[in-house]
């Protein structure tokens, strides 16, 4: 099997300030591809702790977003069955610097990344974001 990879597209410039609330980049197209690899780079703002990332995708173009990545929510055995709840992955990030990641987005049209900040921020930091799509062919 090889893996076919798209070129280095930026979602999220560098120069762009952070809020404390999670602000989505413009939707990356994925209908051929099946893994999201990002890069994000980080740079501390002022009272800065560090940088949450939540991915979405869509399976309709774009109308509707749901979290791209879910977690299993660890029940409480009861009866001899454990109920295993679904939840959204929000990744956090503390401290500045770069992180490389990747999640399956197999079905999916689009992909998009949204970033905050968390602390007591005065002075906004960055955080840039990449991404490279690929899928496996052969």
């Amino acid at each position: 099997m090889a893996y076919r990879k798209s070129g280095r597209t930026e979602l999220r410039a560098a120069s762009l300030a952070l809020t404390t609330s999670l602000v989505a980049t413009d939707p990356l197209a994925v209908v051929a591809d099946s893994t999201v690899t990002l890069e994000t780079l980080y740079a501390v703002g002022t009272g800065g702790t560090g940088v949450e990332v939540y991915p979405e995708a869509s399976i309709d173009d774009g109308a509707t977003w749901d979290p791209a990545v879910t977690a299993l929510d660890p029940g409480t055995p009861s009866g001899g069955a454990v109920t295993l709840g679904l939840a959204a992955a929000t990744y956090a990030q503390t401290g500045a610097g770069r992180r490389l990641w990747s999640f399956d987005v197999p079905g999916a049209t689009h992909v998009r990344v949204s970033v905050k900040e968390t602390g007591a921020v005065t002075v906004a930091g960055t955080c840039r974001v990449r991404a490279v799509t690929s899928r496996q062919e052969g």
